[in-house]
């Protein structure tokens, strides 16, 4: 190794505005509320630098064992002797989106429900796991996708509906939003976990500090 590159090594060891951070966490998280973190970490810290990786809840506990992610964003908790965990407020809430051609309605029944083409969302994440367990009624589902974004566009499309975690101050309506007869469904929230008994740069301690700050003050 040069001269220059244990110079840098050194330099991320002891100065908090260097480093490089590995994140894992689900593709909702990643995509809606990441970019907001990140900037906010990255206004007096330009030089840090992050690698994101799209995971589900049960991937990010594994690589946070194995040391190969530093920071995960789960929404399925798994009690280990091995990670820390900082619970953090509700992030989003579930609802039912429909095509802006649907008939206008605020509200609909589980037997409507029943009747028609459903898009689900990551058939084997846990968030949809718990959706299908919770309704009372079989569901008719008609494509399945592993984006939000994949969702939401079949939505607009007249495709079907489909059932999403989104935040309460979604800027992205696109579509209608429904309520359906019985709150069935809890909101969401999230935990940052990382790997206990391992050295924390104070580039990683920073990052907790500013992380929670900024998002108790967001949510």
């Amino acid at each position: 190794m040069q001269f220059s590159q244990v110079k840098h090594q050194i330099q991320l060891l002891k100065d908090p505005s260097f480093g490089h951070i590995r994140i894992g966490g689900g593709y909702s998280f990643l995509h809606y509320y990441l970019p907001d973190l990140l900037v906010n970490q990255q206004t007096d810290r330009p030089n840090l630098t992050f690698s994101l990786r799209t995971l589900t809840s049960h991937q990010v506990y594994e690589l946070i064992e194995q040391y190969k992610l530093d920071f995960g964003f789960v929404t399925t908790v798994k009690p280990s002797h091995h990670i820390e965990q900082i619970d953090l407020p509700i992030f989003s809430t579930i609802k039912v989106i429909a095509p802006p051609s649907f008939p206008a309605k605020d509200t609909l029944t589980f037997k409507e429900l029943e009747t028609l083409p459903i898009i689900l969302f990551d058939e084997q994440s846990s968030f949809t796991q718990t959706i299908l367990q919770k309704l009372p009624v079989q569901v008719n589902v008609k494509v399945v996708v592993d984006h939000i974004d994949s969702a939401i566009r079949l939505v607009e499309k007249g495709v079907g509906i489909s059932i999403i975690p989104l935040r309460p101050d979604n800027e992205e309506c696109r579509f209608k939003c429904l309520e359906l007869e019985e709150d069935i469904f809890p909101s969401t929230s999230i935990s940052l976990i990382y790997r206990k008994n391992r050295y924390l740069p104070p580039s990683f301690v920073q990052f907790i500090d500013k992380l929670t700050t900024f998002w108790k003050r967001k949510n």
